[in-house]
């Protein structure tokens, strides 16, 4: 099995309910400035960031700043965060196979302290549904996309027949890491059912996004931008 094969299998079995670390009493000094990550990149034992960026930027941020600057997960252990200045989304992984869990704990830090990205901005780019409506309406450009919601019950082998494509791509409209996304062909009915019928557990009743396969993104790649201020 291919590494990245494994790595979407190990995320498409985590659970939207996924317990929390134990609670564990910590020092008194809190950090003025927190870099949200993962339980999976923490090490629990150390109280540090599993990652080697997240411990070389926290080491950095602490040196310029002249102040106490730690990685914290966002779904691990309890943390005060009343006590932090500001807490910065950084390696907060696998959001998105706990995405009410994600936006909960996202709600309760900007009523606690100061949260950035902003919870508005979270909240505008946390379905792919969402955000693609928004720059499409501002007369921006983007792949033609049909939203399956869970309320209208849809079949893959109907839908790429009515709308004419013969490749596209199905994935999650909260999604990372390529999860829960599958190329399809509608010329294999007997593989559209599959995929249909084998999508993960914790993807079942969310929106989903059908688009046409664009050659180009894999011949030539894509361009992320990245805004800042």
């Amino acid at each position: 099995m291919a590494q990245g094969e494994s790595q979407r299998k190990t995320q498409e079995k985590q659970p939207d309910s996924a317990p929390l670390l134990p609670v564990v009493p910590r020092a008194s000094q809190r950090s003025s400035l927190v870099i949200a990550t993962c339980r999976e990149f923490y090490h629990v034992e150390q109280r540090c960031a599993r990652s080697v960026d997240d411990a070389a930027l926290c080491s950095l941020l602490q040196h310029l700043l002249g102040t106490k600057v730690e990685a914290i997960p966002w779904d691990g252990e309890h943390y005060d965060w009343t006590q932090t200045q500001a807490v910065v989304l950084r390696s907060t992984y696998y959001y998105h196979l706990r995405p009410r869990q994600f936006l909960a704990w996202a709600q309760q830090m900007a009523r606690q302290t100061t949260l950035l990205n902003p919870l508005e901005v979270i909240r505008w780019n946390l379905e792919k549904a969402h955000y693609l409506r928004a720059l499409e309406s501002h007369g921006i450009p983007i792949i033609p996309t049909l939203v399956l919601t869970p309320e209208e019950p849809w079949d893959l082998v109907h839908v790429l027949e009515e709308q004419g494509w013969q490749q596209a791509v199905l994935k999650p409209s909260i999604g990372a890491n390529s999860y829960a996304t599958r190329l399809v062909d509608a010329r294999d009915t007997q593989a559209l059912r599959h995929v249909q019928a084998t999508l993960p557990a914790e993807a079942v009743g969310q929106t989903f996004l059908l688009q046409p396969y664009v050659e180009e993104v894999a011949t030539r790649g894509e361009i992320n931008y990245v805004f800042a201020g």
